[in-house]
């Protein structure tokens, strides 16, 4: 039976429910009236007065617009520094009382009335110069303007520098200031409230003073409603001579009397240029180096870049537009293989064809750090990468149908910065040649992150597993040691790159060369036996076979002979292709002379073979135009012509003659692959890089003098095992086969080839023999 429900009970339980919530209530209220006194709360964000960017504002296009809504307060400041860049003291106390954190922040507009004065030198070393780049910058989050190398240069006659950084304006805008500046300082968040440090959308102010006396030191101050100074930022770009690497000193000093929480979002590298596009169109790439998870690398020191998702491609990272016509922001990091494998990143940057510009924090950690302290080597100050975009103005830029500039933007963890002290926010860029050995030398706290990793030839996308990235360090290394302790000439380097390939190979080479010239010897002697055969046996195709192999058998032509032609060829594909990668990315090829530069030596302004990373231009056109799956043709090239000559003369007399009559239709398809050969390849060939092209008529001329050499051998190897042949012939010797080698003892043992060769035979006999049974049987 049901129990009686307890009256008393319904009604003293809501009513304890009401009071507890209300003491609650009463309980916060009295807590957050007292603590008024001490810390003002962190005041509701209006988008007019906090002067966060706008929905598409001038050097931050892409930026996610103001929310319409006030910001929810920020939470408790953590016990626990979640950076691994700790906050510094500060190295100025303010001299009067701290100004609270009262109102909207913004940052205080300084009159802009002069350029700032750049940092490095143009001057290259063979004219006493000791920086390798010169840096120019701009009132855009004081950010750069242009960066240029001091000594290495766009073109072989040097007339102009390579710029790897430069200001990318927006198409159409009529600001100048409107657009994408590399390692500007977009925004910071102090207590949950961001205020803008890019432009102030007037082009007499600027956020950014420069510390008067000091070029690359720049200085902006946030302030709150009432005009009172509660922040301090300060950026100093340290660039030492002889370095590639920029040390960019920043930090945020809290001058207010009150813990402050912040969050730093600054552009990293922006669109580098994009070059001469020719095989695989846009090579540009969006590159991660990040750091494996602790239980695989306790250490945290191991930093890989072989997973797909650390390099994007430039033309995939620009993504589209929304409904709207907009570039929307788009987050690179952390992306999902990152987040699968709990990857933590240790640099970004991005990369052209020889350059590269990246970003990493300021903390070298030793190979040889204990457990736990490699955790110093992520990179903070990049927690999310968004990707920013913009409409590009550069013209060259609209030929080429690339419709967009982008730019790397970070946002780091939060950071505490206690009162009267200072949070460093400070990061190195390395800007120059994608090269080990450059790397290396001139960006030291780039190697502690693993830079050196950027490193890679490659093409990227879907073809990236087909390249045979094993091969391709390699081969660069021994081309390297070939030119610098050998040749000290990178043309020179590469032919003897293919005396050496050619070597390796040489017995393969020299076994397949012997067999197959056997075979077409053997073939030409019994070819009218088995046309004889074909005539007596057209009829019973079983039959034709039978006697065709076994004629063959008794005269040592082996089909397999035949085909092992094309085992060296095979072997050395991956070295091609390998090859090709290395070349074409190689920075070492770029602009260097070929053959100790005897062409410019003959005319300065000659361009023939003065660059072996491009195509060898023997007569330059003055312009380029655009050609289907060849990309821009600048010049005549003379070595793909001499390539197709060489491959010619190799059909003409090297190819072995048929071992049968062919048919029409097999006629037919020969002359197609020798047009395929001689045309088709080199047409494919006349717009690689020179070096390239050196390379493989190199090898196709050394192929044809050794497989000259080879068959003149083996034909004086023929005429004496016939003459041996015809004597024992005369002395009623009889020949021993596999065939009537029952009860013979045979001069040498059976090969494994030979074994495979007759099992395969005996078997096919049987199997014919059973047929035949079956077929009588039937009947």
């Amino acid at each position: 039976m049901a129990q009686e429900p307890n009256r008393l009970l319904r009604l003293f339980v809501p009513l304890i429910v009401v009071l507890l919530m209300g003491g609650g209530i009463f309980f916060a209220v009295y807590t957050n009236t007292n603590r008024t006194s001490t810390t003002p709360p962190a005041p509701a964000q209006t988008p007019a007065a906090t002067n966060t960017p706008a929905a598409t504002p001038p050097a931050t296009a892409a930026a996610p617009p103001t929310p319409s809504t006030p910001p929810t307060p920020p939470p408790p400041a953590p016990t626990a520094q979640p950076s691994t860049q700790p906050a510094t003291q500060a190295q100025t106390t303010p001299t009067t009382s701290p100004a609270l954190i009262t109102g909207a922040l913004h940052a205080r507009a300084f009159p802009f009335t002069a350029a700032y004065d750049p940092i490095g030198s143009l001057t290259p070393k063979v004219k006493g110069g000791t920086y390798e780049m010169e840096v120019r910058f701009t009132p855009v989050g004081a950010g750069i303007d242009q960066l240029a190398l001091a000594n290495v240069y766009e073109d072989p006659q040097q007339t102009s520098p390579e710029i790897v950084q430069s200001f990318r304006p927006v198409r159409g805008s009529t600001d100048p200031r409107a657009g994408l500046a590399a390692m500007a300082a977009n925004r910071v968040e102090i207590n949950g409230a961001w205020v803008a440090l890019c432009d102030t959308g007037d082009a007499k102010t600027t956020f950014w003073k420069q510390i008067e006396g000091k070029p690359g030191h720049f200085e902006a101050v946030i302030e709150n409603a009432e005009g009172n100074v509660v922040a301090r930022i300060t950026r100093a770009f340290d660039l030492q001579p002889g370095a590639y690497e920029i040390q960019v000193h920043q930090s945020v000093e809290n001058l207010s009397g009150a813990p402050m929480t912040i969050r730093w979002e600054q552009f990293g590298p922006v669109s580098p240029p994009v070059g001469t596009m020719r095989y695989g169109g846009d090579v540009r790439r969006i590159r991660f180096g990040f750091i494996l998870p602790q239980p695989k690398d306790p250490r945290r020191i191991i930093t890989a870049d072989d997973r797909a998702a650390s390099m994007i491609q430039y033309s995939k990272a620009i993504g589209a537009k929304d409904k709207s016509g907009q570039w929307q922001a788009e987050t690179l990091w952390p992306n999902d293989d990152s987040k699968k494998n709990d990857l933590s990143l240790a640099w970004a940057g991005i990369s052209n064809r020889y350059f590269s510009v990246a970003i990493y924090p300021l903390i070298p950690v030793s190979p040889t750090a204990p457990a736990g302290e490699g955790d110093a080597r992520i990179f903070t100050l990049a927690n999310k990468v968004d990707r920013y975009a913009v409409d590009t103005a550069d013209p060259n830029y609209l030929k080429l149908k690339l419709v967009a500039d982008i730019a790397l933007v970070t946002t780091s963890t939060p950071i505490t910065a206690p009162a009267g002290q200072s949070a460093d926010v400070s990061m190195g860029v390395y800007a120059g040649p994608t090269s080990t050995d450059i790397i290396t030398a001139a960006a030291p706290m780039g190697v502690a992150q693993g830079l050196q990793t950027i490193v890679i030839y490659t093409l990227g996308g879907t073809c990236a597993f087909c390249t045979f990235q094993v091969l391709t360090g390699p081969l660069h290394s021994l081309l390297q040691a070939l030119h610098d302790f050998i040749t000290h000439d990178w043309a020179l380097a590469i032919i003897l790159l293919v005396v050496c390939v050619r070597t390796i190979l040489h017995p393969i080479t020299r076994w397949t060369q012997r067999r197959m010239f056997n075979f077409s010897k053997e073939m030409a002697k019994i070819a009218p036996k088995m046309k004889a055969i074909q005539e007596k046996y057209k009829n019973d195709p079983a039959k034709l076979r039978e006697e065709q192999t076994r004629m063959m058998g008794e005269h040592g032509a082996v089909y397999a002979s035949g085909a092992l032609g094309c085992l060296p060829a095979f072997l050395q594909s991956p070295v091609w292709i390998a090859l090709s990668s290395m070349i074409a990315f190689s920075y070492e090829l770029h602009n260097q002379h070929a053959f100790f530069g005897i062409f410019q030596k003959i005319s300065p302004s000659w361009s023939f073979l003065a660059d072996l990373g491009s195509p060898d231009r023997f007569i330059p056109f003055g312009h380029a135009f655009s050609v289907p799956l060849l990309g821009e043709v600048d010049g005549l090239n003379i070595l793909p012509v001499l390539l197709g000559v060489v491959f010619f003369i190799q059909q003409k007399y090297l190819t072995p003659p048929p071992t049968a009559p062919l048919t029409p239709e097999q006629e037919q398809q020969q002359k197609i692959m020798k047009v395929m050969t001689v045309v088709m390849f080199p047409l494919m060939m006349y717009n690689t890089p020179a070096g390239l092209t050196l390379y493989f008529a190199t090898n196709s001329t050394l192929a044809i003098l050794e497989i000259k050499l080879i068959r003149r051998k083996a034909e004086e190897d023929w005429k004496e095992r016939e003459a041996v042949k015809a004597a024992k012939l005369a002395a009623g010797i009889k020949e021993t086969n596999i065939w009537n080698r029952k009860g013979a003892k045979l001069d040498k043992p059976e090969g494994f080839l030979a074994r495979l060769r007759r099992m395969a035979e005996e078997a096919q006999k049987n199997r014919e023999q059973q047929q035949k049974r079956n077929q009588r049987g039937k009947r």
